[in-house]
């Protein structure tokens, strides 16, 4: 493995780590990587400075009463980037918008009233638009039938 597969490698499984597990200190990521500190430290930075990831509020309570500086948590900019999902059904169409860590920030129950093939069609092309507009940063959309 070269030192870009090698790095794109590091970097996924950082990334997939802070989506499964929340909040983490650059330690408990190199505890848990098993990496060294420089390259979890070169690996934040690259994502904090692509917005990607950010300081969280969480205060580390686990570092009371330990020496040195307390690490800060860190965790997915949920707010970076979004996903529109639709759930279609015969009476329905569930309307999910998903955050980058995951976290959804908006959902919407809409029922239909046996609707033609063209009407959901123009519903859900209306609705992408809608969404697409109140949150500029939706980087795809999925649909389910």
């Amino acid at each position: 493995m070269n030192k870009s597969q090698e790095r794109y490698q590091n970097m996924f499984s950082l990334f997939r780590t802070l989506r499964l597990e929340g909040t983490l200190t650059q330690s408990e990521l190199k505890d848990r990587l098993h990496l060294q500190a420089s390259t979890i430290s070169y690996l934040v930075n690259d994502l904090k400075r692509e917005g990607l990831l950010q300081l969280s509020s969480l205060e580390n309570s686990a570092a009371k009463g330990k020496v040195g500086k307390p690490g800060q948590y860190l965790e997915i900019a949920n707010e970076h980037s979004y996903f529109l999902g639709l759930y279609l059904e015969e009476t329905f169409i569930d309307l999910h918008v998903i955050g980058l860590a995951d976290q959804e920030v908006h959902f919407q129950h809409i029922p239909l009233e046996n609707p033609t093939p063209q009407e959901l069609i123009q519903k859900v092309v209306s609705l992408i638009d809608h969404f697409t507009t109140v949150y500029e940063n939706i980087k795809g959309v999925g649909l389910a039938v």
